[in-house]
């Protein structure tokens, strides 16, 4: 047993010291696609196969651009195995008074990343602290500090999992602050604050399915837009979700199940663009490749996961579009005929009440309160 296990441990040790002795270092001038090109160094091998070159070992890169009163330097670190990203990669980015569209930046971008295997796998972290100030024919003007950009997430092989913080600049985003939690399979779960301008939008979620949507006025707490479950929903999304209903049931309970993607990266319906942070161009994805998630082929290709839930809508019997008296009452409203278009409404609502869901009642509501606006 005891010559196998050194037979064995030979085997290995051989293996290894020949894949290292194949190996070749690279150093030198490495395309960024910029006019200023960058220094690499790294290690790679020969594919015995494909004769393509593949990166294995440490790679380091960096590059400093000089400007009129300052500089741009850049420097990337990470590890490779066989030509895919694996384990820390660090990306730090320092300005000092280098210009963009006239105005001149000082501060760091920095995006520390973890892989395995080529999968983003564990913590990454973005942050964006920047000032800027503008040069005139009477000097410098006093430096402007920006809104920090802050992302700080977890993903379990290419998942979004577990807590999130996400602070942006409104400037880029169209939310600007989001706390929230994921399951361990990319769900959201718990409650999630998505604050934008002025507006907090309040999401709870079980077990990946959305219970309550709210929307509110930051400053003043009133609701401007609201979807609640009532007890009979709240059943019914309990039962599904220990296994007591199955998808067939909720077809002939009149209930929609739509997964939702929460990035904007891969579903319009979304709430958060990563663009903004972890794939931005100035970190070179496309020309320090390795990530299976993440790569260029002739457009942009996004495989990972940054989180999805469950809606559940109650679909009516009727819709909105089958009933001949709404597209009249419409039109009478659109002709300014608030007090005609008023009651023909509300003679809607009570005739089909049974047979319509939430959303379209709201909506028949909604119009009624606009044709009182036009009623004189």
């Amino acid at each position: 047993m005891r010559k196998i296990a050194i037979t064995t441990m030979l085997i290995i040790g051989l293996t290894i010291n020949s894949f290292s002795q194949n190996l070749k270092t690279f150093s030198g001038e490495f395309d960024n696609g910029e006019v200023t090109k960058g220094n690499a160094v790294f290690t790679y091998y020969e594919d015995s196969k494909s004769l393509e070159y593949i990166k294995h070992g440490l790679f380091k890169y960096s590059r400093t651009v000089q400007g009129d009163y300052g500089n741009y330097t850049e420097n990337i670190n990470g590890n490779y195995k066989n030509g895919k990203k694996d384990g820390l990669w660090t990306y730090i980015i320092s300005e000092t008074d280098y210009p963009s569209h006239n105005t001149y930046y000082s501060g760091s971008i920095k995006l520390t990343s973890n892989y395995s295997n080529g999968k983003p796998n564990g913590s990454w972290i973005y942050n964006c602290q920047l000032q800027h100030r503008d040069k005139t024919v009477r000097g410098w003007t006093l430096p402007k500090v920006d809104k920090p950009e802050i992302v700080n997430a977890t993903f379990k092989n290419g998942v979004l999992v577990g807590p999130i913080t996400f602070v942006n600049n409104p400037t880029y985003a169209e939310y600007n602050n989001i706390t929230g939690q994921l399951t361990q399979g990319g769900y959201l779960t718990g409650k999630w604050s998505l604050k934008s301008s002025g507006y907090e939008e309040t999401m709870e979620l079980k077990n990946g399915i959305l219970c309550n949507w709210v929307v509110r006025e930051i400053k003043t707490g009133k609701v401007t837009d609201q979807e609640i479950d009532d007890q009979e929903m709240t059943k019914i999304k309990d039962d599904f979700s220990q296994g007591k209903l199955k998808v067939e049931d909720l077809k002939a309970l009149s209930i929609k199940i739509d997964t939702i993607n929460a990035s904007t990266n891969s579903d319009q319906n979304g709430y958060y663009d990563f663009l903004t942070s972890f794939n931005l161009g100035i970190f070179y994805p496309r020309y320090i490749t390795g990530d299976e998630t993440y790569y260029y082929e002739s457009d942009w290709v996004d495989l990972r996961n940054y989180g999805k839930y469950l809606k559940f809508t109650k679909v009516g019997k009727k819709q909105l579009d089958d009933i001949p008296e709404y597209e009249e009452a419409a039109k009478e409203m659109n002709r300014g005929n608030g007090c005609d278009a008023k009651e023909m409404f509300e003679a809607i609502l009570e005739k089909y009440k049974m047979d319509l869901s939430n959303n379209d009642k709201k909506t028949i509501n909604e119009n009624i309160i606009q044709s009182k606006k036009w009623c004189h």
